[in-house]
Order: C-alpha cells, then sequence, then structure tokens
C-alpha cells in the first residue's frame, strides 16, 4: 500500500520558523512537516497506516442458549489485518473453549451458546505498523438467554420442550436434556434413544471390554481358543447402559475350524445382567446359565437332546427355546457374519457366510418371561476333547432404552418427584413457597444448586402441562402437599 502527505487545512498559518521541521504525533498516529521561514509555511502529514475500525454487531446482543452467536468487527486502513478476540479481557484462544472459532479473524462464531458464553467482548485490530499496541473497540455485552422454547412446535413452552431431537436444537446439542435449567444441556435425556458400541480389536488391549481365559487379541480379531484340547476363552463387554436394556441389536463376524475332525465345541453370544456376572466371567457354547439370553453356535455332537453336532440354539436363563440346523458346516473355518434382533421380547437371528446370502434361523422367536436388566454382553468358546481354533470379530452392539441416560457421574438428576421444587424427596412447606413463587414468577432461588427458573417452573409444577402455573396446577400440587 501506497502512504501520502496530505495536507491540513488550517485557519491560520503556523508561525514562521527558522527551519522546516517533522514531528511524530503519537496521539493521532502520523509524521508532521512544518514549513519554515522560507516560502513554504503549511502543515503536512504522512499516517502511519493504523487501522480504523466498526463494529458490525451491536453494543448488546441477546441471543438463546443452543443458538449462533456471530460478532463481526469490519477494520479500515493498510493491511492485511491482524485480530483477536477477547471474553472479559481474557483472550479466547487461551480459554479454549469449545464450539468457538474465529477467534483470530474478523468474525467470532460461537455455536451453540451457551450461558456461560454470557459476557463481555473485545477484539483487537492490528497491522504491520501497530503489532505491539494493537487498537482494541469497545466491549460488546452478550447475554445469553436460557429460557425454554417451544422445540417441539406444538404451542407451548413447556418441559417437553427440553426433549430435543430431530432436527429442533433447543438447549445445544439433539437429544440431551438441560436438567438443572442452567442452559447447559449436560445431565441426561429422556424417551426413547439408541447407545451404541463397535469394537474392531485394531488395538491390543484399548476398548471398554475384558478378555479371559484363553481369549487374546490375534492379528485384529480376538481367539478365543487356539486348535487345542481344554480351553475357555470370552471377550466380554462392559454395559453400554446404566439402564435395564428392553431390546437391542447385535452383530459379529466369527470363524471356527482347522482343529480335529470332527471339531468341537462351539461359541456363544450372550446378554448378561450385569448384577449376575462381571467382566472377567468364562463361559463356553453353552453361554453361562442363569441370568442370561444365549445364541448357541455349537459345532460337537454331545448326543440327545443335542440334534447333531451342527446347530444353532437360543436358551433364556439356561432353558432351551429353540433349536435349529443351519444348510451350512459352522466349523468350516469361513467367516460367518451374525445379526441378532431382540425387541418386545421376539429375538431374530440372520446368518451371512463369507460369499453366499444371508439365511434367517430365527424369525421372531417368542422369549417369554424375558425381564430386562442392565446387561454387559460377550462371547465366549471352548474345546474339550476336540477342539478347534474359534475367533470373533467387528462386535457391535445398539440398545433400545427408555427413560434417562445419564452423564459421566452416572447419576440422572432429570429424576425428580413432581412438586418436589427443592429436590429433598419430598413435597413439603418449602416446595409450597416454591409454587407460590413460580406462579408469581421466577426469580427466587430455594436451593443454590436448583435455580427457580421459568423451564424448573413448568417441568415440577405445571401439572396440567399447559405452558404455565395457574390455580388449576394449585388444586394439584394441593393434593401432593396434603398426602402423607
Amino acid at each position: 500500500a501506497r502512504q501520502l502527505w496530505i495536507k491540513l487545512d488550517t485557519t491560520n498559518d503556523p508561525p514562521a520558523r527558522t527551519d522546516p521541521s517533522m514531528s511524530y504525533d503519537r496521539k493521532r498516529h502520523a509524521s508532521v512537516i512544518f514549513g519554515g521561514s522560507g516560502g513554504m509555511r503549511d502543515t503536512w502529514e504522512l499516517t502511519s497506516g493504523f487501522p480504523s475500525f466498526e463494529l458490525v454487531s451491536s453494543d448488546q446482543v441477546i441471543t438463546e442458549f443452543g443458538q449462533r452467536l456471530e460478532l463481526s468487527v469490519s477494520a479500515d486502513g493498510i493491511g492485511p489485518f491482524r485480530y483477536r478476540w477477547f471474553k472479559d479481557g481474557v483472550s479466547l484462544t487461551e480459554l479454549g473453549c469449545s464450539g468457538v472459532s474465529g477467534a483470530q479473524s474478523d468474525t467470532l462464531v460461537i455455536e451453540p451458546v451457551h450461558v456461560v458464553d454470557s459476557g463481555s467482548y473485545t477484539v483487537a485490530v492490528g497491522n504491520r505498523c501497530n503489532l505491539d499496541t494493537p487498537l482494541m473497540t469497545s466491549e460488546i455485552t452478550v447475554a445469553v438467554d436460557a429460557a425454554i422454547r417451544d422445540c417441539n412446535r406444538n404451542g407451548r413452552n413447556d418441559a417437553d420442550d427440553l426433549i430435543c431431537g430431530g432436527d429442533y436444537i433447543c438447549g445445544g446439542v439433539p437429544g440431551s436434556f438441560d436438567c438443572d435449567y442452567d442452559g447447559i444441556p449436560d445431565e441426561c435425556r429422556i424417551a426413547d434413544f439408541d447407545l451404541e458400541r463397535l469394537e474392531e480389536f485394531e488395538s491390543i488391549g484399548v476398548g471398554s471390554y475384558s478378555l479371559n481365559g484363553s481369549a487374546i487379541v490375534d492379528g485384529g480379531s480376538v481367539r478365543l481358543t487356539e486348535a487345542v484340547n481344554g480351553l475357555l476363552g470370552t471377550v466380554v463387554f462392559e454395559p453400554v447402559s446404566t439402564n435395564p436394556v428392553t431390546g437391542f441389536t447385535a452383530s459379529f463376524d466369527f470363524q471356527i475350524g482347522q482343529g480335529t475332525i470332527p471339531g468341537a465345541d462351539g461359541i456363544s453370544f450372550a446378554l448378561l445382567n450385569a448384577s449376575v456376572y462381571t467382566t472377567g466371567v468364562l463361559f463356553g457354547e453353552e453361554g453361562p446359565g442363569p441370568a442370561s439370553l444365549v445364541v448357541k453356535f455349537d459345532t460337537h455332537d454331545n448326543g440327545l437332546p443335542e440334534p447333531s453336532g451342527n446347530f444353532v440354539q437360543l436358551t433364556h436363563n439356561g432353558s432351551i427355546i429353540v433349536t435349529t440346523e443351519p444348510p451350512f458346516l459352522l466349523d468350516d473355518f469361513r467367516w460367518y457374519h451374525a445379526e441378532i434382533v431382540f425387541a418386545d421380547s421376539n429375538l431374530t437371528l440372520t446368518l451371512t457366510p463369507e460369499g453366499e446370502g444371508s439365511v434367517t434361523l430365527f424369525d421372531a422367536v417368542r422369549v417369554p418371561g424375558f425381564e430386562p436388566f442392565v446387561s454387559c454382553y460377550g462371547l465366549g468358546g471352548r474345546t474339550g476333547g476336540l477342539n478347534n481354533e474359534q475367533r470373533v470379530d467387528n462386535v457391535y452392539f445398539s440398545t433400545r432404552t427408555s427413560g434417562f441416560a445419564c452423564d459421566s457421574t452416572g447419576v440422572a438428576p432429570c429424576a425428580e418427584l413432581a412438586g418436589d421444587i427443592n429436590g429433598d424427596g419430598v413435597v413439603n412447606v418449602e416446595d409450597h413457597a416454591g409454587f407460590v413463587a413460580c406462579m408469581g414468577g421466577a426469580g427466587a432461588s430455594p436451593t443454590p444448586e436448583k435455580p427457580l427458573t421459568v423451564g424448573r417452573c413448568l417441568a415440577i409444577f405445571d401439572f396440567e402441562n399447559d405452558g404455565d402455573v395457574d390455580l388449576f396446577d394449585a388444586a394439584e400440587f394441593q393434593l401432593l402437599f396434603a398426602a402423607p
């Protein structure tokens, strides 16, 4: 960029000097030259190229949590420009906040924005002329409103709007739940949702599983047993949810063979009651027995009641539900892909041999008496007087659960008693005071941990689910308050 000398307009010529002179005007960031006693008596200046700027955003920004916050500055002068954004006087690059981009550009973006992002924002603008002393903009005050919105578009701002999903982002992350109403959806969520895990065994000793007995990670898969007699090995995974499993989808690849003829003994997939079994449990093709749901892939004929040395069987708590013989040999040392779908107490099993099409072996087989339980899961293999090498890989598990999915603490802070605003487990006189405050508008704080906000009032006291706390809700609350 080229800089020019500019003649200043003056009302009076500067007084005559013996010699011309030049000085630097630090306040105006300009070099100034004055005429002397000769023919030139004017004043000229050479600007230093310091940028000027204006804020594109207003001085006061109010937004709702979960939305996109964008602050911009427009600089004019000799570039290129350098920018650095600050929040409450601290550089955003030093804070290392998640969801923040453009902290060293002309446009700062925070998405999604949380209540903790409220504060005063400034931006420093500089160029090569003032890298050490950049110019600072005036402050932009940002306020993030934590009030709930009508996310499900049913015409009411109620507790249902705290359940976020689909295309509606209400509170930050789709599907999250802002249990403590602080504008940060970091507690849990309710309604139905999926939790899933895939393990491909690419790294030894890395993952939420335990290897037991003869099982080892070998060549990118788990070898449950070698082709050696008398082995027992399992790979068992921790629960994906702290809630009881009502249904699940599981898939895995297995390979059995290269042992004795006939081979032995087979593998099994087991859904295990986590209150009974740990991830250190050992079992073979029969599964562990009680407190389990097992799909068995048996490759040895032990006589009646087994139909042959090549069959698949479903058992519940050790009792046989159904048995079938597949149209292929399970221990031919091909890879087989198995998929198990369990929903509404019905189980479907599909097997796909390597290089062939899928075959459904169990089609919505009813499992009578199944009671949901918190579940770990795993695969086990065994050899006895005969043997096979038995491997598993690409173990996938997904559970369709309902209720509260909690944060890393394992606590469900959303599970609150209706009418119990202070969260002490009973509806008493303190909750009555909270109800009165909610009818009069949010503002008071019964406990520091649970602020009394609009969302909290509706979640605890809007018994009619009509978007407000009124006399109809008072009648319902009175029944709870009077209950022994």
